[in-house]
């Protein structure tokens, strides 16, 4: 998740609202951290208040955010609050809804949040990945000279300051970094190193070149190991990386062919060179065949893995 005081919401009461005053007064993160004075409840009550009231797009996904935080990250146990995720999503869900389109850090923490302890690792990878892409589109909309219209503003009608637009814009590469981070580390975080294997090298094939990629290749190096040794002691496999999904080649016939890369050989391949195109048609089956077998070991390799595993712990 997004947490800390860098994606906090700039959320200003620029028309002096007296509920939004006083929520702002009970809300930890506004109050200066004052944990006496903080309320869970009394800051959520004079929210919803000033929302009845509250016509402006940006400032209403604001007050969703703080809502949302409130029941995510800002309670106090102390106190006897406690979480409530779902009211916490639904709270962010409902800031995304007021600014589909602008970003903010409001709206890039309200992305982030989505994401709590309450989901399965697959709903969690699944997640990941999409806040994932979508965190890679608003960094890419902030490079450069990023377009005034595309940019929350803390004030309705003010355009952002020069100075608040280049903390967003660190903003949108630190989160992007330790996301990509988070991705990876939660496809590292399935039980069944296969299932590890897999969600891993998903990664480094969906998002190239970035810090997912970075991170899930050091990760998959790691559980390649382990399932090499495991292999080894099990069924005796020499490598692994005969069965990767990543990084493989299958042979190329325009290599290996002499006339590959520049002109065609002498005849051609059309109907004075018979032979030739007899020669790739076997090369392009044995690949094929090459191929199949491969998908056939590693599936041979996984059972035999698993029966073992079965009958030790019968044995046990």
């Amino acid at each position: 998740m997004c947490m800390g005081r860098i994606c906090l919401a700039r959320l200003v009461n620029y028309e002096d609202d007296p509920d939004l005053k006083a929520a702002m007064q009970y809300d930890s993160e506004y109050n200066g951290g004052d944990r006496d004075l903080a309320s869970q409840s009394l800051a959520e009550q004079h929210y919803l208040r000033y929302l009845q009231r509250c016509r402006e797009p940006s400032q209403r996904a604001k007050v969703y955010v703080q809502l949302g935080v409130l029941f995510a990250t800002n309670w106090h146990g102390d106190k006897g609050e406690q979480p409530d995720y779902e009211k916490s999503v639904e709270y962010m869900k409902k800031a995304l809804e007021e600014e589909p389109e602008r970003v903010g850090s409001e709206t890039i923490r309200a992305r982030c949040f989505l994401l709590t302890p309450l989901h399965t690792r697959q709903e969690a990878m699944e997640l990941r990945c999409q806040n994932y892409e979508w965190l890679l589109g608003v960094q890419a909309a902030l490079g450069g000279e990023a377009k005034p219209e595309i940019l929350l503003p803390d004030v309705p009608g003010e355009p952002l300051a020069a100075h608040r637009i280049g903390a967003l814009k660190s903003l949108a590469v630190n989160v992007v970094s330790s996301e990509g981070y988070n991705l990876a580390s939660t496809a590292d975080s399935f039980p069944d190193r296969f299932d590890r294997l897999r969600h891993l090298e998903d990664v480094i094939r969906r998002f190239p070149g970035t810090a997912a990629e970075e991170e899930a290749r050091a990760r998959l190096a790691a559980v390649r190991g382990k399932i090499q040794i495991e292999l080894e002691a099990n069924v005796g496999v020499p490598s692994l990386a005969d069965f990767s999904l990543v990084d493989s080649e299958q042979p190329s016939l325009d290599s290996a062919d002499p006339g590959a890369g520049g002109e065609e050989p002498a005849g051609g391949p059309g109907p004075s060179n018979p032979g030739l195109r007899e020669e790739r048609g076997n090369r392009a089956l044995a690949a094929a065949v090459l191929g199949v077998a491969s998908v056939m070991a590693l599936v041979f390799i996984m059972w035999q893995v698993k029966r073992r595993r079965g009958m030790g712990g019968h044995a046990r």
